[in-house]
């Protein structure tokens, strides 16, 4: 599975020239083959430079979804080899540890994949694929918390999430 998520830049550290009316465009991509995230603008076409990427010591494992909090300027990912969630700041680049990391028993966590970041409630929300649920955390929250919601259960629906 590959992540994407793509923003229009020109809000607080932008990458290009919007003095022209012209809007920059990036798009965060997760790498689970590499266990990176790569940057790279858009238009890219071909064998394009990426403008940042980061892995190595940043906690990336098996990376899937991604989303950018804008209003927090983070990075906010879904890690199902080591069922984790790992955050980023929007401008980090290289081999960088995280801000913060959601991981451990009492997080509930099982193949986390999709992921959303609501900067108005101050929550992240993920798909659970592994244990068929979706989980909510505080956006603030890090080591090993409990959610603050799970949504499970035969009137969900839910089979194994992947995206949200």
């Amino acid at each position: 599975m590959v992540g994407a998520f793509l923003e229009l830049c020109g809000c607080g550290g932008r990458v290009g020239d919007t003095k022209r009316g012209k809007t920059d465009r990036v798009l965060y991509v997760t790498n689970i083959g590499n266990d990176t995230v790569s940057v790279v603008s858009v238009p890219a076409e071909g064998d394009s430079f990426s403008l940042t990427s980061f892995g190595s010591r940043t906690g990336l494992s098996g990376p899937g979804g991604i989303a950018v909090d804008g209003m927090n300027q983070e990075i906010v990912v879904a890690n199902a080899h080591n069922d984790s969630i790992t955050v980023y700041a929007r401008t980090d680049s290289g081999n960088i540890a995280p801000v913060r990391t959601i991981v451990g028993p009492s997080t509930g966590l099982g193949s986390p994949t999709g992921i959303a970041v609501d900067s108005v409630n101050d929550e992240v929300v993920v798909a659970n694929e592994g244990w068929t649920s979706i989980l909510v955390f505080s956006r603030t929250a890090s080591g090993d918390v409990m959610p603050l919601r799970t949504i499970s259960g035969s009137s969900t629906n839910l089979r194994e999430p992947t995206d949200l």
